[in-house]
């Protein structure tokens, strides 16, 4: 609910260019009066006591004469009429025949209100309301509204009952405003209708009823008021006073996102992005988040970032990533924030600037964000684009640990305690409180934004890993990808597009996810081990256990590289107690994943992975598994469910291949599936955390953080 009232007309007093400056206030009060206007002169003409004289000025004013109009009126207004005064004052007050002259208009408003005029009591109060042609004042306002009110005019009704909602002119009053309002709205004025659904959502003057809100909205919302559009589809997206329905949500926020309701675009980005509704189509979540972003919605140019990060309906582009999260971060988006510190600190879109990183990292963690604030923790330790602090170190440590519980916060000021004297710790904790006052101001200053904006040309001499893995598995299976040296150069690219025809896949010539997916399998039906003898010898010795999960009908189980390694047989048990042999197809010990094949298995169903958008932050996640089976620690022959949700896209160092998350792992979970809501694959879990890379910046693994290989 508004806290002022939206009477639109301009502050501008007299003076040059007035008109322009009053447009905003004909959207509300020109055309409808206009015709109301008119058809209390016809009504006049009706009733028989119009003169001829009269007659031709309504004609003049109505094909929009006005010149011709006054002078036909001149005479009735001077014998006093009240209906040419008003028609007459309309004219000057909008500027019909030239500039505004607001003084005449607001006298002749006069002439005709005090002889109880609706119309000229009503456009002398917006007068007043602004100090047009008059010393600005609310209480005259508010009488002159409240005279047109009480004869049933329902745009003074609306804007007397805005009055008494903010207490301007009259005493605030949302019982009395919603009277108002609720006259206003019988009427048909959609925007009393809107407010009193606002009314009855919040209890604003009436009991509050959200069925009886959802009624408000939806006679406005079919007239085209675009807000309580948005209001109704939200209602209906979560089921708020009408039943639920995604299908309706997305057609009411729609119709208001069509008006230009920056919100309700975002929410129609979200919509096409999850599917709720309407067929998921990622390219049109991005459409509605531009049009939002473009407006300054700071979450929609968030979003819309995402989108140009990750390719999700555009084409993938850093550096236009980087342009919106910096617009919203500038606009306070913590999570913008916290990613524009992670791509300068790693140079990813821009070129690499740990100053620049640290300072977006302080935005994000004064705001309370918390992987911000254990990033700063070491940021401060090592003196990563900032002097080296132990003292701030140790503030943004405690601040994650104890805000959120955060593992590797509390195993870091562990160890950074122990390095620090009594009187040191009692420094940092004065730091701490300091903080939580609001009374803390970083020291970094704020560095130029127009800096390191695009980023480097790659130096062709580094390697990159995902490159030499594509070199050799593509060289593994007979292809000419030269030396394994990191660097997609011509031939590189002739061989991967050469081996994309052969399998089928779209030809690109470049590295991708996809393209190391395709690679694995493939690798896998070539790398047949057979056993010695063909059999498999039963004295065996279990020396590691943990979960995979099925992913083609003919057997192919994917688990982690740590669970197999270094074993000299592997048995694959199902729940229901079938136990067969399976080979090690391939494993890529870097990724810590292991393709395995059990031709014997039979199973009902096999894994779905997750199709198009990936999993986000607080996302809820599930996670299946074998914990501590085997020998004397088996807890159940039933897989073991826990749910958590995912606490950041990024693990130690932030590699992102690794997500963080906050569903309960044990040894035996490793290789396990980590689904979303919907049960599709998007990752592989990992227990066992001296098989993940960590940071160097780091320098300690972390204990009991929990984290998956993003799928």
């Amino acid at each position: 609910m508004n806290a002022t009232p939206a009477i639109a007309r301009s502050t501008t007093r007299p003076g040059t260019n007035k008109l322009a400056a009053f447009r905003p206030v004909l959207a509300y009060h020109c055309p409808m009066k206009r015709i109301a206007i008119i058809g209390i002169f016809l009504g006049v003409l009706i009733g028989g006591t119009a003169t001829a004289d009269m007659d031709v000025a309504i004609k003049q004013f109505e094909v929009g004469n006005y010149d011709a109009a006054l002078d036909e009126l001149i005479e009735h207004v001077e014998a006093g009429d009240p209906a040419a005064q008003t028609m007459a004052a309309y004219i000057y007050d909008f500027g019909l025949v030239g500039e505004p002259d607001f003084e005449l208009a607001a006298a002749l408003y006069t002439l005709a209100a005090v002889q109880g005029d609706s119309l000229a009591q009503y456009f002398l109060a917006g007068l007043y309301f602004d100090g047009l042609g008059v010393e600005q004042d609310y209480t005259e306002a508010a009488y002159w509204y409240e005279q047109s009110a009480a004869q049933g005019d329902p745009d003074a009704q609306y804007y007397l009952a805005l009055m008494f909602q903010s207490g301007d002119g009259v005493p605030a009053d949302d019982f009395v405003s919603a009277e108002w309002m609720r006259l206003a709205a019988d009427a048909g004025d959609p925007r009393a209708q809107y407010e009193m659904g606002i009314n009855y959502d919040f209890g604003y003057g009436v009991e509050q009823d959200y069925g009886i809100a959802a009624e408000w909205y939806l006679y406005a919302a079919e007239q085209g008021h675009d807000g309580a559009q948005f209001e109704l589809a939200f209602n209906y997206s979560r089921g708020i006073g009408v039943e639920q329905s995604d299908s309706e949500a997305a057609f009411w926020y729609s119709l208001s996102a069509d008006q230009g309701n920056g919100l309700a675009q975002l929410a129609m980005g979200k919509i096409f992005d999850e599917g709720r509704g309407v067929p998921q189509d990622f390219a049109e979540g991005a459409r509605y988040y531009l049009l939002a972003a473009e407006q300054g919605i700071a979450e929609a140019q968030y979003e819309l970032a995402v989108d140009y990060e990750y390719g999700y309906g555009v084409s993938a582009d850093m550096i236009e990533a980087i342009f919106w999260y910096r617009q919203a971060a500038e606009q306070g988006h913590a999570e913008a924030q916290y990613n524009m510190a992670v791509d300068y600190s790693i140079g990813d879109g821009v070129a690499q600037d740990l100053t620049q990183g640290a300072w977006w990292m302080i935005q994000a963690g004064m705001q309370g964000h918390e992987f911000a604030q254990v990033s700063l923790g070491f940021i401060y330790r090592q003196g990563e684009g900032v002097s080296a602090d132990p003292l701030q170190a140790y503030m943004w440590l405690a601040l994650a640990a104890q805000n959120w519980g955060n593992e590797t916060a509390i195993e870091a000021l562990e160890d950074l305690e122990a390095t620090l004297s009594t009187a040191q710790i009692d420094l940092a904790k004065k730091l701490v409180l300091q903080f939580e006052a609001g009374g803390f101001q970083p020291t970094l200053a704020p560095p130029d934004p127009t800096v390191n904006l695009v980023p480097p040309v790659a130096d062709p001499g580094i390697a990159n890993q995902d490159v030499s893995r594509t070199q050799a598995a593509l060289a593994d299976l007979g292809y000419s990808p030269g030396p394994a040296d990191g660097i997609a150069g011509a031939q590189t690219q002739a061989a991967i597009r050469q081996f994309e025809e052969d399998y089928g896949l779209p030809v690109t010539g470049q590295v991708s996810d996809e393209l190391s997916v395709a690679l694995l399998v493939a690798r896998a039906a070539e790398a047949r081990r057979p056993t010695r003898g063909g059999l498999v010898s039963t004295n065996l010795e279990i020396v590691a256990t943990g979960t995979g999960f099925v992913i083609t009908d003919d057997g192919h189980v994917i688990t982690n590289n740590h669970v197999i390694a270094g074993c000299s047989a592997v048995r694959v048990r199902t729940g229901s107690q079938q136990t067969v042999d399976a080979e090690v197809r391939a494993a890529e010990p870097d990724s810590d994943l292991a393709l395995l094949m059990a031709p014997d298995l039979r199973v009902a169903d096999t894994a779905a992975f997750r199709a198009g958008r990936g999993i986000r932050p607080a996302d809820d996640v599930v996670v299946i598994g074998y914990p501590l089976f085997g020998a004397e620690l088996v807890t159940s022959t039933e897989a073991i469910v826990t749910t958590g949700a995912v606490s950041a896209l990024a693990g130690p160092g932030d590699d992102r291949r690794i997500m963080q998350i906050t569903a309960p792992v044990q040894p035996g979970n490793s290789g396990g599936p980590l689904l979303d809501g919907a049960g599709n694959v998007v990752g592989v879990v990992v227990a066992k955390l001296d098989a993940i890379l960590v940071a160097e910046a780091i320098g300690d693994i972390p204990q009991n953080v929990n984290f998956a290989i993003q799928g």
